[in-house]
């Protein structure tokens, strides 16, 4: 319970200082003062005394800006974006190799030899140096239209495995009807752990045919076909890496983080902030990348989404993920360097990016203190190397970290927003038989309230106290029902002179009397008393406020009392 009402010490030694003597009770008090003639006393018993700042009612996670506002930070979450987990090559095609065998050669066994460039249509793995593979499958077939089985030794120099031995493997293929047709066989090479130098890649079969009869003019022109298709995935690239030649260094990303509720506290101010409008929301963006490569993150977006109840991304007839949208659309923000489109991370490079982001913010804040699950969604490409001599690695990666800085400049709706305080407070300590003796004895009993308004928005103060101390669990709804409060108000002043950011330079002033009556004072008489205080917030200039930590509310309140002496 936050300590609102601050009252004075106890009523009775300005009694006894009027007296001039010190009688043993408020009731010997009152005989000394009614000798003399009737007068009037009056006397101002303080109620609440305070001082409202926005940063009262926040968590622990404040900050200001560098312009001086005031700003809540939410804990930094990671996206970790794994580029050397989605480097791979597809569909890798095999230079094609024929061998004529001429019709005329006579049944026996004939030699079947040949070599070629595997890789010399393969223009985008040429490009690199070396490619170490973490798997992979390369799947060799051989046509054979010959007369005869066919056995041969594949041999893949600049492919070497593991125990750095170059990949070799022999097979067969079944003999053909002689007429022109084929048979076909196919072998596979595991390529997990081995090493490629595409530069030096030269494919040798060396073999035999056993045929069985003469060959002919049908078997003549292509009588062995070799070809292969494949695919790596990659454990270590290097070479001068260019994205433009090796499209395989373009990477579409995609990562997530999921916001945990227990990250997005506003304390006292949730409600208010739920119902508003954030005009300054910013991510500090630490960008890191980890390899000896140069990245370029390029049409790279951040956005939010509502998960599904199970924490799932939905996903349109693309499989994209399906945006929050608002009046302009998908709520998304460009990840790229100042006045520039893409973001460029030299090797091994750290660097940190201010990203304004105020709609990505408040709809993450709103879907979170709704109850609802939301993530960051981090989505783009990310482009590996410049030409340059590059080393990229499974486990080279762009990690990003967001920093997310709501600073409190927001628009508030018409209605305005409320937030509340309960506390209690000490009385002028007379027991019941006393404070009816000066209950009795007042003239007349006027309620003050004193408020200067020093934030950037309208605001309507309301006070009202009740006898004794309030029990743990009450709220001010709860006090503002009561029967036996005293209350205060409400009262509303305009926001103070603002400047073109809506940042208050002149403070406003106003005050409120109540008259109330000696029972209503009697409020304040006991030991204790408690109270609620209600500050609502309503539009300022343009509906828009810019709040500094030095921004504040004032709330004074005291019971001006009057009591008849004398005359005795």
């Amino acid at each position: 319970m936050r300590d609102a009402l601050r009252v004075a010490g106890p009523f009775v030694p300005w009694l006894l200082l009027v007296a001039g003597c010190e009688p043993a009770t408020i009731t010997e008090a009152h005989d000394q003062l009614a000798r003399g003639p009737a007068r009037q006393l009056e006397f101002s018993i303080p109620i609440t005394q305070d001082t409202f700042t926005v940063g009262e009612f926040l968590g622990d996670d404040t900050t200001t800006t560098a312009d001086g506002l005031l700003a809540i930070t939410i804990d930094p979450e990671t996206l970790g974006v794994a580029v050397g987990e989605r480097l791979r090559f597809d569909n890798l095609s095999l230079t094609r190799l024929k061998l004529d065998v001429p019709a005329g050669v006579p049944p026996g066994s004939a030699p079947v030899n040949g070599s070629y460039a595997a890789l010399s249509n393969e223009t985008r793995i040429l490009a690199v140096d070396t490619v170490v593979a973490r798997s992979g499958t390369l799947t060799i077939t051989t046509m054979n239209r010959l007369p005869g089985t066919l056995n041969y030794t594949l041999t893949l120099n600049g492919f070497r495995d593991s125990l750095n031995q170059v990949l070799s493997r022999s097979s067969s293929v079944p003999a053909a009807a002689g007429n022109g047709s084929y048979t076909t066989a196919s072998v596979s090479f595991d390529l997990a752990k081995v090493k490629i130098t595409p530069a030096t890649v030269n494919a040798t079969v060396a073999g035999t045919v056993t045929l069985t009869s003469t060959t002919t003019a049908a078997t003549a022109d292509s009588s062995v076909i070799q070809s292969g298709t494949g695919t790596i995935v990659v454990e270590r690239l290097k070479g001068p890496l260019n994205p433009a030649v090796t499209r395989e260094l373009r990477i579409a990303v995609e990562e997530s983080d999921e916001i945990p509720a227990r990250n997005v506290d506003f304390g006292q101010l949730e409600d208010p902030i739920k119902n508003s409008r954030l005009n300054d929301a910013r991510i500090g963006l630490t960008v890191r990348n980890t390899s000896q490569a140069p990245f370029v993150l390029d049409s790279f977006t951040l956005g939010v989404v509502k998960l599904t109840p199970g924490g799932v991304i939905p996903r349109d007839a693309m499989n994209k993920p399906v945006y929050e949208v608002d009046s302009i659309g998908p709520i998304k923000v460009a990840v790229a360097d100042s006045g520039a489109a893409t973001l460029t991370m030299a090797r091994g490079q750290t660097k940190t990016v201010t990203l304004q982001s105020a709609r990505l913010v408040e709809r993450m804040v709103d879907l979170v203190l709704g109850n609802q699950r939301a993530a960051v969604v981090g989505e783009g490409t990310v482009s590996v190397g410049d030409g340059a001599q590059s080393t990229i690695t499974r486990a080279d990666s762009v990690s990003l970290m967001l920093g997310l800085t709501v600073a409190l400049d927001f628009t508030i709706p018409t209605a305005g927003v409320a937030f509340d305080t309960v506390a209690n407070g000490d009385g002028m300590g007379l027991d019941p038989a006393e404070a009816n003796d000066l209950a009795g004895t007042l003239d007349s009993a006027t309620a003050r309230l004193i408020v200067t308004n020093g934030v950037p928005f309208g605001v309507e103060v309301h006070v009202a106290a009740v006898p004794d101390t309030l029990t743990p669990g009450v709220n001010a709804d709860s006090v503002f029902r009561m029967t036996n409060r005293v209350e205060i108000g409400p009262t509303q002043l305009g926001p103070g002179g603002t400047d073109a950011q809506g940042r208050v330079t002149t403070p406003l002033l106003d005050t409120v009397d109540v008259r109330i009556t000696g029972q209503q004072a009697r409020t304040f008489f006991g030991k204790s008393f408690g109270g609620g205080t209600r500050i609502r917030l309503l539009p300022g200039t343009g509906n828009r406020g810019a709040i500094r930590a030095t921004d504040r509310v004032i709330v004074s309140a005291r019971a001006l009392v009057w009591v008849r002496v004398g005359g005795n």
